[in-house]
């Protein structure tokens, strides 16, 4: 009897998980569909089902190119696969995917060198939270999918209506932030403490991400670009304010001398490929120091994502592989100037000056 029931539970389970298919793994939900704001378990569905030509990838940086705006400034069908806080592993495993389905022509990957500093084969922010069983499909994937009682709270929770129900602006975060100058001074001297408080605990010397951001950029950029070459692919180093800069400044020169490296290095492993054209957002002095755009020191509002896709569609901050060292020594001397105008005696901007970089103990 006991296994009798448990077999009908189990079988009950699935059935509902199944009718339900709250993450639209196995067909797109009659309107209005309810869309879960986990993009690592809801992007799955999302590449099988729905109908674009043109995808979106990267991390919170991604989040506002809503697919109504790639429409209207590119005239293409186009879903976003943005995941916050993703690594560059688990970005290439969306590509594969969307990819896989025989939709895609062109892939807008807005590139972020924190998720390039991270190892290569990571996943997740915590390592398991990452559903591979999605992705890569195989046997066990309907048991791991239905016969799973997360699933189940999926369901319940799409059946009372809890869940986001506009796909353009699914996990868009441009209407729940104040953006400009307080906002970005905010953070500007939040990150400031955690500096000081990094120096307070610890002198160690710089350690130098590229190694590890040249294993990601050639393990995880480089394979689908080369895998697939019927595929556009436009890499987008995405427009920053120029205190991002300054607050590297102050951990540490070398770590500004390290983020040029990083795209260096992206130029240079990606430019062999006739299907990938990189575009530098980051030189831009009336974006880059204009803090209305910015909520923070990195993430900005709706005009910075129309001006991506507008340079997109126009060819403007194309880079020239060949003339790229020249473009990476002009934006240095652009942080120069500002960092010498703001440090200057008098200065109405005299806030923004950074403290000097932290001493640190030589490497041994």
């Amino acid at each position: 009897m006991w296994a009798a029931t448990t077999v009908l539970g189990v079988v009950m389970l699935g059935l509902v998980n199944y009718a339900v298919d709250p993450l639209q793994f196995y067909r797109l939900a009659t309107p209005p569909a309810v869309w879960s704001d986990n993009q690592r378990y809801q992007i799955p569905g999302l590449v099988k089902h729905a109908d674009y030509e043109t995808i979106v990838v990267g991390t919170s940086h991604a989040e506002n190119f809503l697919p109504s705006l790639v429409e209207d400034r590119l005239g293409e069908r186009a879903v976003k696969l943005a995941i916050s806080g993703s690594t560059t592993r688990e970005q290439r495993l969306v590509v594969e995917k969307a990819i896989a389905t025989g939709k895609v022509q062109h892939v807008i990957w807005i590139l972020d060198r924190i998720a390039f500093s991270k190892p290569a084969n990571a996943l997740g922010r915590s390592g398991d939270d990452f559903p591979l069983h999605l992705y890569h499909e195989d046997a066990t994937t309907p048991f791991r999918y239905l016969i799973s009682t997360d699933t189940l709270g999926l369901s319940l929770a799409s059946m009372l209506g809890s869940g986001h129900r506009d796909l353009d602006s699914l996990n868009a975060w441009y209407a729940d932030h104040a953006f400009g100058p307080g906002a970005v001074m905010a953070d500007w001297r939040r990150r400031l403490g955690v500096l000081e408080a990094v120096r307070r605990r610890s002198r160690g010397a710089f350690t130098d991400p590229g190694p590890a951001i040249r294993r990601s950029v050639a393990l995880n950029l480089v394979t689908p670009i080369r895998d697939h070459p019927e595929v556009r692919f436009d890499l987008v180093f995405p427009p920053y304010s120029m205190l991002s800069y300054l607050a590297d400044y102050a951990d540490d020169p070398q770590a500004v001398v390290a983020r040029r490296r990083y795209k260096a290095d992206v130029v240079a492993a990606t430019a062999r490929w006739p299907n990938v054209r990189v575009f530098d957002f980051q030189g831009i002095d009336s974006v880059a120091v204009d803090l209305r755009h910015f909520k923070d020191l990195e993430h900005f509002d709706l005009a910075l994502n129309r001006l991506v896709l507008d340079g997109i569609a126009s060819g403007r901050q194309l880079v020239e592989p060949d003339r790229y060292a020249e473009a990476l020594r002009a934006q240095a001397e652009q942080l120069e100037r500002y960092r010498a105008e703001v440090c200057r005696p008098g200065s109405p901007r005299r806030a923004l000056c950074p403290p000097p970089p932290r001493s640190r103990a030589p490497a041994h």
